[in-house]
C-alpha cells in the first residue's frame, strides 16, 4: 500500500484533474482505468473540428472525417513498424525479438486520443446519420445480412488472434493491420447493431434492451468494469 506522501492519487491530484493522466505521470497512475477518461475528454475536447464541417457543409464534414480517420491508421501503422510492437496491448502470445519499448505501449498506442478517435470519429457519424435521418425503411432480407455481417465482424475481429496467442509468429505487417483496423471493424459490427435497434429492426434484441430490468443492467455494467480492477489490486495489496 502506498504511504500518504507516495500516494500518487495525492501527489498527482491535479493530473486526473486536468485529465492528462494518460501522459503526464502515467507511470504512477492513481487508478489505472482512468486513462479512459483522460482519452475521451481529450477527443471531446477536439469534436468541434469535425462537428462544425458536419454543420456547415455535409460534404465538408465528411472529408474532414475521413482524412482524420486515415490520419489515426496511419500513426498507428507507424507506431507497430517502428517499435515491432504486438497487434494489442499485453498480448499472450508470440513477442517479436526486436520489440522496442514495450511499457510505451499504453502510452504510444492504448491510451493515445489520436489513435483511440478512429472508433470515436465513427460513433459521431451514425449518431449525425441518425439525428439526420427520423425515420428509415431497411428491407428485411438486408436487414438479416447486415446482422449476420455484424455478427461474423466482430466474432473475426476476436478469433483471428488465436493462432498467435498460441504462441505462432504473426507477420510485422498482420500485427499493424490488426491493430490499426480490428477497432473500426469491431465498431462497424456494433454500429449497424445501434442503427438496427434504433429505426426498430433489432428484434428480440430491442425488446429485451427496452424493459427496465435490461436499461438499469446497461448502465451498471460500465460502473462494475471500473470498479473491478481497483477492487482486485486493494485485494492484493492486503497480500
Amino acid at each position: 500500500m502506498f504511504s500518504q506522501q507516495e500516494d500518487p492519487c495525492v501527489k498527482n491530484f491535479w493530473v486526473n484533474l486536468l485529465y492528462l493522466n494518460n501522459y503526464v505521470h502515467w507511470k504512477t497512475e492513481c487508478y489505472g482505468v482512468s486513462w479512459y477518461l483522460a482519452t475521451d475528454m481529450q477527443m471531446f475536447a477536439f469534436t468541434p473540428l469535425l462537428l462544425i464541417p458536419l454543420a456547415l457543409n455535409k460534404f465538408v464534414g465528411l472529408a474532414v472525417a475521413g482524412a482524420l480517420f486515415i490520419l489515426s491508421s496511419a500513426a498507428n501503422i507507424f507506431t507497430i513498424y517502428h517499435y515491432h510492437y504486438g497487434p494489442t496491448y499485453q498480448s499472450v502470445g508470440w513477442v517479436d525479438p526486436e520489440e522496442k519499448h514495450p511499457e510505451q505501449y499504453a502510452v504510444w498506442i492504448y491510451a493515445a486520443p489520436y489513435i483511440r478517435c478512429q472508433v470515436y470519429i465513427m460513433g459521431l457519424l451514425v449518431g449525425y446519420f441518425m439525428q439526420m435521418t427520423p425515420k428509415l425503411k431497411i428491407n428485411k432480407i438486408l436487414n438479416i445480412v447486415f446482422w449476420a455481417l455484424s455478427t461474423s465482424s466482430m466474432l473475426f475481429v476476436v478469433l483471428c488472434l488465436y493462432r498467435y496467442n498460441n504462441n505462432h509468429e504473426l507477420s510485422l505487417f498482420g500485427r499493424a493491420m490488426y491493430s490499426a483496423f480490428s477497432k473500426p471493424i469491431w465498431a462497424i459490427g456494433l454500429s449497424w447493431i445501434v442503427v438496427s435497434c434504433y429505426y426498430g429492426y433489432g428484434g428480440i434484441t430491442v425488446r429485451r434492451t427496452k424493459t427496465e430490468k435490461m436499461s438499469q443492467n446497461g448502465k451498471n455494467t460500465q460502473d462494475a468494469w471500473e470498479a473491478e480492477e481497483q477492487a482486485i489490486q486493494k485485494s492484493l495489496d492486503k497480500l
